[in-house]
């Protein structure tokens, strides 16, 4: 699930590449935009991690699935939109995404399909699964990322794109992100001494693409693929000259 599980690994190893010819000693690992830990969960330094999402729900997971719950094999229709009305839990996360078609959060729910209670049951073991790559994060308090002021540390941004504005499936929190102050954060996290790479398809002229990837794919059920996109890695100018 989430937007980066099939190309999580490719991106942590760019990660690792960029950390080893940009020539800042970083102490800590962070990643605020964490989501379902597509990029995170391959991550294999040995540096402190942190992570961080603005979904309080997507938080509760992570940290009770590091304490040892597991969510259900199978949720009903009713059980399901029973949890739109509760208050944030790892159950609602599980709800909201791991019975949704592509885990998208309060997306078309999986039980309509003829294996659907399969798929559900796939999504609860593979948040089982992830969960266990995760016991040495630290999940912070669900907070926005302009709340932070890291130093020394390498970040993985994979935030909210320009073209979910566009997009019927996104939730609020997309569409009303603010790009051109986040733009702004990450420059001035660049300044603090920290290597900033973030995921896009497009980005300000001082940031520039150091790896790109076709991906194909299609978000309406029961379609073939649709259309492809161009995932891409931006960092700074300022450590352009290094890779």
């Amino acid at each position: 699930m989430g937007g980066k599980g099939r190309i999580g690994r490719f991106i942590s190893e760019k990660i690792t590449e960029i950390e080893e010819k940009v020539p800042i000693e970083t102490e800590s690992y962070f990643e605020p935009f964490v989501g379902m830990c597509g990029v995170m969960r391959h991550v294999s330094d040995t540096k402190p991690k942190f992570a961080c999402d603005y979904s309080p729900d997507i938080i509760h997971l992570w940290n009770d699935c590091q304490n040892g719950w597991e969510p259900p094999s199978y949720l009903s229709r009713e059980e399901r939109d029973f949890q739109k009305t509760q208050k944030s839990s790892a159950l609602r996360c599980f709800a909201a995404h791991g019975t949704s078609f592509g885990g998208m959060c309060w997306g078309s729910y999986l039980g309509d399909l003829n294996n659907g209670k399969k798929c559900i049951e796939t999504s609860s073991r593979s948040i089982v699964k992830v969960s266990k790559m995760l016991k040495d994060v630290t999940f912070l308090d669900s907070r926005s990322y302009s709340d932070f002021s890291p130093e020394k540390s390498t970040i993985y941004c994979d935030p909210p794109y320009v073209t979910a504005r566009k997009t019927i499936l996104s939730t609020d929190n997309f569409k009303n992100f603010d790009h051109e102050e986040f733009w702004n954060v990450m420059r001035a996290w660049v300044k603090s001494g920290n290597i900033v790479i973030v995921s896009e398809y497009t980005a300000p002229d001082d940031f520039v693409p150091v790896w790109e990837k076709k991906l194909n794919l299609s978000v309406v059920r029961n379609k073939t693929i649709t259309h492809s996109r161009i995932e891409k890695l931006f960092i700074h100018e300022s450590h352009e000259n290094y890779m």
